[in-house]
């Protein structure tokens, strides 16, 4: 319920209040809702004077992350469509935010099949001799 009424909101605009709302959010969207989520965040950083793309890119970015893969992968098909979409219509300032937003996106998937190596075990170094006491 909470969900659609959050997506709903989207197709007016996202601003902090919207931005704060979707905490958590990502791990409930479904490959559906990418469209309007990842439509509100571009639409946003691109055209909102408002909207400070630092902020925006965390809050997308923190619910990215919770997403499933398939929803992640809809979301580089998405980023996709908006760079060809702003290509189309010279919309440099565009291309190069969403542009920017895809990298990050495709290293964050990128990470994903990296392995986890253990972390490394300290040998303990042996006592060394107080030099001080001969």
């Amino acid at each position: 319920m909470f969900k659609l009424h959050f997506l709903s909101s989207l197709n007016k605009g996202i601003d902090y209040d919207l931005m704060r709302a979707a905490d958590g959010i990502g791990e409930y969207l479904i490959v559906e809702d990418v469209a309007n989520f990842v439509d509100s965040f571009v639409r946003g950083m691109v055209f909102d004077i408002d909207i400070d793309n630092d902020k925006a890119k965390k809050n997308f970015f923190a619910e990215f992350d919770k997403m499933g893969e398939k929803v992640q992968e809809e979301v580089v098909k998405r980023l996709k469509d908006w760079i060809y979409t702003l290509k189309q219509s010279q919309h440099e300032f565009g291309i190069k935010v969403v542009e920017k937003l895809k990298e990050e996106v495709d290293s964050r998937i990128y990470c994903r099949f990296l392995p986890d190596f253990p972390e490394e075990e300290k040998e303990e170094d042996p006592e060394e001799p107080d030099y001080m006491d001969l």
